[in-house]
């Protein structure tokens, strides 16, 4: 079903040249289909439907496959004329609809009030209101008739448009509140999504700017978190209006742009035409009428040749008013008028207000005082019916009538709802503390025996140093003894082995190789095993990287980082928390839990980390840290992080560093500073590589001067090697680290995540 959101209409097509002017309609169906301006893509797509068409056994199939078509199409020449198929099929099939079940004749019912929805859509498409609503008011009918929810959602959304873009605006907001209610039911965020753009857009036009922000926000972080792409350039668009409308002109062109880019990757000509129209609006506020003019036109163009009237007038206007400027005021009159005239046909209250004016001020200064008084009475008369206070008032109580309702209707239902998840969630809880109890006692119970066949070890060391020294000729004896040292050795050596096969068994079970991106994980631990541990995950689009530093190294830092991969597993399978800082904060959580006795003392052991969930299709990194920061590696001068245009800390050959901060605050016990984590947003491109690291690197003594390699040193040698493959990355930073520590004693355990975006 075609739907429209507030000011934007988004579609997607592609490109296609065919050799042959019209298509044949024995296999195409439809007249007068011309693919010399359609995009390959959408010829695949009308290839792809008909050939299922002709293969399908039954008219049930056949009509799937044809509304599947016109739902995935937006070139206006080509899904209209099915559509005009799809209703003249389904209207002779009910017309016979003796021989039809309840179910057959539900799903024509349901098809054939998608159709007139469609046929709304292209009304209002083409500025022809009372039409549009004439259809949706004839498909809600019968989507009601038959309780189509979805659909009845749906027209509620277009009828709310069509009525506010005739000045009807609380009329048009009772709509969408309904419309939303409904898609909350259903759970469906797309439309929740288009229906937020609505309201925002509403409260946009009232001049609400904090009303609107907040509706336009939501609907981009729900279209962002489905990837609704279209969803997405309007939300930008709308946000750039509203900057505009703040005069934060620089920060609306960013916004226009954006969506303009995605626009443009949709092939769709009215966000297009939009997009043009508002970036050469920014310009003309930033006074520079060649930009200004060059989008304008590029805009008008699109309309024209589209039939887009209210765009037309827009542009009509705006062109006038850089003749005006230029003091060519008899062709901004010509302008004006043609603007007027057409507003005038559509009925827009607001257009005709603002093109009536336009004529004023030009008819004032030709001399024409008496037309200029006629336009200027017709200015104010439109202007006031659109925005007097008892509008307002309507729309404010409306809006808090909403909220009330909304409010009571989830206390009502989930109060019983959180009663017994309170008591599922205390019963799972102790299943889980109970699990990892049992898991923590028995890496106890294995490390208090390595720590006592160390001690007896020692003793045993010491009595035959005091039996040599006083009995040196009793060499039978002795070499009995040190048999018995050996084997000793050997049991200790055999309880590291198994310390080391733990630990090994607790790291991830992926591979780097099961991941969608290039990587590399140096691991070098001081001792046989590790304080430092990293962790892998791979679901759907999204990878999850996370290297951690534990307090301590050897035995000690190896009991920690078991700790803290045991925990990180439950949090994100048991769990199920996928959200980098969320997981953070519980791992803190349970971590403190874990090292705290029956007496209430916390151990003060912890751990710094840093946390990445990679979203491979979007190319958003989310990061959180404690303590750790992350390095990313770019082509890029300038990086959009946190929502936000940022500098590199660190350049050299045409590469930047950018560098994101953790918490200062670890994993684990940290008092009454302890604070939530914070969750940081970066968008990369492809080629982009990030790196997640423990301290040792950083902190190895070596060299001439037995100094430290510092930050400096290695953000220098990432930039180097930054062109090279992950795997040769992986052996020059491992052999560098060999030449900087030569027979210098490795001070901490080393851990060095790359990733390639």
């Amino acid at each position: 079903m075609k739907y429209l959101v507030f000011i934007l209409v988004v579609g997607l097509l592609s490109v296609f040249v065919s050799a042959q002017e019209f298509a044949d309609k024995e296999y195409y169906l439809v007249d007068s289909l011309d693919f010399r301006d359609v995009n390959p893509a959408n010829i695949d797509l009308i290839n792809h439907h008909l050939n299922q068409f002709h293969k399908a056994s039954n008219d049930t199939s056949k009509i799937n496959e044809i509304a599947l078509l016109v739902e995935e199409c937006w070139d206006d020449n080509i899904w209209s004329k099915y559509n005009a198929w799809l209703f003249s099929f389904i209207s002779i099939k009910m017309n016979d609809n003796s021989k039809l079940s309840d179910k057959e004749l539900y799903f024509y019912k349901k098809n054939y009030a998608i159709t007139l929805n469609n046929y709304g859509y292209l009304s209002l498409l083409h500025d022809s209101i009372n039409k549009s609503i004439l259809f949706y008011e004839e498909s809600i009918s019968i989507d009601r008739d038959i309780d189509n929810k979805k659909g009845i959602a749906n027209t509620l959304n277009n009828l709310g448009l069509s009525y506010s873009k005739i000045g009807q605006i609380s009329k048009g907001l009772e709509f969408y509140k309904e419309a939303l209610k409904i898609n909350k039911t259903l759970n469906d965020k797309k439309a929740i999504a288009l229906t937020l753009n609505n309201i925002g857009g509403v409260y946009q036009e009232l001049n609400y700017i904090d009303e609107a922000l907040k509706y336009f926000e939501s609907s981009l972080n729900i279209s962002e978190e489905i990837k609704d792409q279209r969803s997405v350039a309007n939300a930008l668009h709308n946000l750039g209006k509203l900057q505009a409308l703040n005069h934060n002109y620089k920060k609306a062109l960013q916004y226009f742009m954006k969506s303009l880019a995605v626009f443009k990757s949709l092939d769709q000509s009215y966000g297009l035409s939009l997009s043009f129209y508002n970036i050469g609006n920014v310009y003309g506020r930033l006074n520079n009428l060649d930009s200004s003019l060059f989008y304008f036109k590029k805009a008008l163009n699109l309309q024209l040749d589209k039939d887009y009237k209210s765009g037309i007038v827009r542009s009509l206007i705006a062109l006038g008013n850089i003749d005006v400027k230029l003091n060519n005021i008899d062709v901004a009159s010509v302008k004006y008028s043609k603007a007027y005239k057409i507003s005038k046909t559509i009925g827009i209250p607001e257009l005709i207000s603002t093109s009536a004016n336009k004529l004023s001020v030009v008819s004032k200064r030709k001399g024409n005082y008496s037309l200029a008084l006629q336009f200027y009475k017709e200015y104010i008369k439109m202007k006031d019916s659109i925005t007097n206070d008892d509008v307002k008032k309507e729309v404010l109580k409306k809006d808090a009538q909403y909220i009330y309702e909304k409010q009571k209707a989830l206390d009502d239902a989930t109060h019983e709802k959180e009663l017994a998840l309170e008591q599922e969630a205390k019963k799972r809880q102790q299943i889980i503390t109970v699990a990892v109890t049992s898991g923590l006692a028995l890496v106890v119970l294995f490390l208090m025996f390595v720590y006592r066949r160390l001690q007896i070890t020692k003793k045993q060391k010491v009595e035959i140093e005091v039996k040599k020294a006083e009995v040196e000729q009793q060499k039978v004896e002795i070499e009995a003894i040190n048999e018995q040292l050996e084997e000793v050795s050997k049991e200790i050596s055999d309880s590291i082995n198994y310390a080391e096969m733990i630990q090994q068994a607790v790291l991830p079970s992926l591979e780097l190789e099961d991941l969608k991106n290039e990587a590399f994980i140096y691991f070098n631990p001081k001792d046989r095993v590790s304080g430092d541990f990293y962790w892998l995950e791979q679901k759907g689009e999204y990878s999850g990287y996370c290297v951690a530093d534990c307090t301590g190294h050897g035995i000690p830092g190896a009991f920690i980082s078991m700790v803290g991969t045991i925990l990180l597993n439950e949090i994100h399978n048991s769990k199920g928390i996928n959200i980098p800082n969320q997981i953070l904060d519980e791992l803190s959580r349970l971590v403190k839990l874990t090292l705290t006795n029956k007496d209430g003392y916390t151990m003060k052991d912890g751990m710094d980390m840093s946390f990445v969930l990679l979203n491979n299709k979007t190319k958003v990194l989310h990061f959180s840290a404690a303590n750790n920061p992350i390095w990313m590696v770019s082509s890029e001068p300038q990086k959009n992080i946190n929502k936000e245009m940022v500098n590199p800390t660190f350049e050299k050959g045409g590469k930047y560093i950018y560098e994101i901060k953790g918490d200062k605050q670890p994993i684990g016990d940290y008092g009454d500073m302890a604070k939530p984590f914070t969750l940081h947003n970066a968008q990369l491109v492809e080629g982009d590589c990030f790196y997640l690291f423990s301290d040792g690197y950083v902190d190895q003594f070596g060299g001439e001067r037995n100094k430290k390699f510092k930050a400096k040193a290695f953000r220098e040698l990432l930039v180097a090697v930054n062109s090279e493959t992950m795997e040769q990355q992986h052996k020059v930073l491992e052999q560098n680290f060999l030449d900087w520590k030569q027979d210098t004693e490795q001070i901490d355990d080393v851990t060095v995540m790359g990733v390639r975006v």
